[in-house]
């Protein structure tokens, strides 16, 4: 299984993704704007990752003032 930590902001967001069986780090933390082509760049690393189970951890802030719901829900829509 995959494990992708992802730490959300205004802004830029950064990301994370490890082998949970292996502890492998297989992308270091990597930073992607909060643009339709951020997001695209975290789906073109994650669907690198053929035929992996994921586990995804969203790190948010308190108070989001930006349509996050369904930019994850886009993201999630994508990778399935």
């Amino acid at each position: 299984m995959i494990l992708v930590g992802i730490d959300i902001d205004k802004n830029r967001h950064t990301f994370s993704i490890i082998d949970k069986e292996t502890g492998e780090i297989l992308a270091n933390p990597s930073v992607f704007n909060n643009s339709q082509e951020g997001f695209l760049f975290l789906i073109r690393k994650l669907s690198s990752l053929t035929n992996q189970s994921f586990l995804s951890a969203w790190k948010i802030p308190g108070i989001i003032t930006l349509p996050y719901p369904d930019i994850f829900l886009t993201v999630a829509i994508l990778l399935l």
